[in-house]
This record gives C-alpha cells, structure tokens and sequence, in this order.
C-alpha cells in the first residue's frame, strides 16, 4: 500500500474514531464508497494503527472493600471489579487501580520502596505520569538475576523515574548469597549499605505477596534449595513480601535465610510509614491474611475474588 493509501487510511480511521463520523458521511467527504471505508477501518485494526483498550480500573467493590478495611483495620481498600475471568486481565486491572492509588499517595521529595516480582512488573507497565517531583525510588531486595521471570523493581524504578524524573536506586546483588560471612561484607559494602540505610527510611512502600510455592520465583532460582524450602514450611511459612517469610499470622519465620539475605528486613518494612501492597488471583489469600496480621500492609489494591477469599479465610 502506498504512502497516500495509508494517510488516506489513517485519515477516514481518525474520522471514524475520534470525530465519530458516521461511515456513509465519511465515504461522502472522502469520495469513496461506504463499502471502502469499512475495509479500511478494518485493515487499520488488523495492521496495528488502530489499538482499542477499555478502562474499567475506576470501578470498584466499594461494600466490599469496606468489609475488608473493617474486618483487618486497614487504612484503605481498593476491590477492583473482576470483568474479565481471565488472570492476566485480573491482573492487570487491579495494577491499573494500584497506579491511580499510587498517584494519590505519592508526594514530592518522598522516599519510595519497591520489590520486584511479576505483579510489579505489570504496575510499572501502568504508571505514566505523576504529579511528585524529586522523589527518590530505592530497591527493597537484591537481584534475583537467575529467573526469566519478571524483575519487577528494576521496571519499577525506572518507570518512577521517567514519572517524576526522580533519581533511583538498585542493590547490586543476588538477594540471596551462600553463607552468612559474605552476607555481612555486602550488607557493610559502603554502596549497597547506603542503599538498605535508604530503603528504611521509604516514605512509601508499594510490593506484592509471594506465595510459598515450588513454582515461586525464589524457589525456581535456586535460592530456596529442598532443605530451607522444607525448613519453611515446617515453620508454617505462607508466602513472603520481598523475600522475608512469614507464617500465616504474620509471624517472621525465616531467621535462617535473613542471615544470607540481602533486602530490608521485614521488621524494619513494617515501620515504613505507609505501605500498598497489590495483589491478585484468590490463590494469594491465605499470604495476604498473613502479611497484614504480621503489620506488613496498610493500603490493599486487590480483585474482587481475592478479596471474597480473604474474608472467608479470616
């Protein structure tokens, strides 16, 4: 097709789309019939010009987000209605609802803490512009360098960044080392101590839950080996928030791997002033009963049947 078909295209699609002309009404001003302008509508949506999204991430359960805020004394609730019964639509749509929320929260000169994991990875596809300025936006747990899964607060930081044009921090390390010796040199290596002493002091703290899980992150990168997996779980542990585990009462139970763990301890995260965690998918429910028992969450942006199965399990 050449250059004048394709503006010509663009053209009756952009009178279609965005001026709402009817299609007979563009066929008359474009001098083609109406037949035409229905292909080329068409061929502009199957060769990519054209992409339609619907936003429903305004919606939400509000009753039930009063329940949950009630029953677990939260400061804010967000349910975001499930549309779509489809996980990554779920997902997405409860991360569209965590950037509003986080436009909201966020101010200027704020320190901001974030973990990475596949449900940060899709927030930081969610944020564009925020209103703060001079914002610093700091890692709260080491690389996990040996998955393909997502690495989500390195997205986070840099989707911060180019929102507020702030400045960002990342911890140059495996989250997890071999022994406890070469933890302590990292913790006290004069960078990366700079960037923990920065991570205590977040204004704000936006994670997600992970589950205690074969399939989890940690355990496929080799950091969680049979043994500590085990060990774990005989402690009850239900899930962890960047890379601290807890048990279903949100109790801290992986004092073991703390020793070799370089992120900010979960003790310290509880004392961040405000802290969001989103979450999705009703298989997240027992972690996120344990994570706000335990003191680790404020504000909960999550989708309607997570929210059911979280009163159910309480």
């Amino acid at each position: 097709m050449n250059k004048n078909k394709i503006l010509q295209m663009l053209r009756v699609t952009s009178k279609y789309y965005i001026q709402h002309m009817n299609q007979k009404d563009i066929a008359k001003e474009e001098g083609i019939s109406v037949p035409t302008v229905s292909r080329m509508i068409n061929r502009a949506m199957e060769s990519g010009y054209v992409k339609i999204s619907i936003d429903y991430s305004f919606l939400s359960e509000e009753e039930l987000a009063e329940e949950i805020s009630r029953v677990y004394g939260l400061t804010r609730v967000v349910i975001v209605p499930v549309v779509l019964p489809d996980p990554q639509a779920v997902l997405l749509d409860t991360c569209k609802a965590a950037a509003s929320l986080l436009q909201d929260q966020l101010s200027s000169g704020a320190v901001i803490g974030t973990a990475w994991g596949n449900t940060m990875k899709c927030l930081a596809s969610c944020i564009d512009h925020l209103d703060a300025r001079d914002v610093k936006v700091v890692q709260l747990n080491g690389r996990c360098a040996d998955v393909e899964a997502a690495q989500g607060a390195d997205d986070m930081v840099r989707a911060l960044i180019a929102a507020t044009g702030g400045q960002g921090y990342t911890i140059p390390s495996p989250v997890v080392v071999d022994d406890a010796q070469t933890a302590d040199l990292l913790r006290n290596d004069s960078g990366i101590k700079s960037i923990l002493d920065l991570a205590a002091r977040s204004d704000l703290a936006i994670f997600s839950t992970g589950r205690m899980d074969r399939d989890s992150i940690m355990s496929k990168s080799g950091f969680l080996d049979h043994g500590l997996f085990e060990s774990l779980q005989a402690k009850g542990a239900v899930g962890d928030i960047a890379s601290g585990y807890f048990d279903y009462e949100g109790n801290i139970v992986d004092q073991d791997l703390a020793a070799r763990r370089i992120s900010l301890p979960l003790d310290q995260l509880r004392s961040i002033p405000l802290k969001i965690c989103v979450a999705a998918g009703k298989d997240k429910a027992s972690v996120l009963h344990g994570a706000i028992k335990g003191g680790f969450v404020d504000c909960l942006v999550a989708d309607e049947d997570l929210g059911r199965a979280l009163l159910a399990v309480k």
